[in-house]
Formats: structure tokens, C-alpha cells, sequence
């Protein structure tokens, strides 16, 4: 789930992660790079594709990992740089 709690639509990517999607009325799924525009008090739920993702040595027992997370339209906000965690 990502949420934006702030005020401003936001375009958050995260590099090397990637968005499984199923189109409807179609069984095929593509996979792009994840890019979810959201709109200020939505929750959005991504689904990660666990083909493409790339398993770091930080990962823990579980299986989660961190990765980067920031908004493209307000790239000089730091605060909107972050971390995501993808749980499996």
C-alpha cells in the first residue's frame, strides 16, 4: 500500500523496482517500471513484480526489502525522498 498524505498529487518511482499490472478483461500481465501517480489523501495498493526484483544482501528472514522511494514532480523536496519496504 502507498499512501500521500500530503496536500500535492505526487509521482513517486522507486529505481529497480517493477509494477505488475493486469489489464482488464485480459489474463496477461505486463511490467513496467514502477511510476503511481496519486492524488493528495489516496492509498494506492502496487503490485510488485517478484520475477524482476532484484534480491539484496540486506534482505531480511522474511523476505522484505528496502528500497528507494521519491516523487518526481518535487525533486528538490528531500522530505519526499524516502523508502518503501516490498514484503513478499
Amino acid at each position: 500500500m502507498l499512501e500521500n498524505a500530503t496536500p500535492r498529487t505526487r509521482v513517486f518511482e522507486a529505481p529497480g523496482l517493477f509494477e505488475q499490472t493486469i489489464a482488464e478483461g485480459s489474463e496477461n500481465s505486463t511490467v513496467n517500471p514502477m511510476r503511481v501517480y496519486i492524488a493528495p489523501g489516496e492509498r494506492v495498493h502496487i503490485r510488485v513484480s517478484a520475477e524482476r526484483l532484484n534480491r539484496e544482501r540486506g534482505t531480511d528472514a522474511s523476505g522484505a526489502q528496502t528500497s528507494h522511494l521519491f516523487c518526481l514532480l518535487h525533486k528538490g523536496e528531500m522530505a519526499f525522498r524516502n523508502q518503501i519496504q516490498v514484503v513478499p
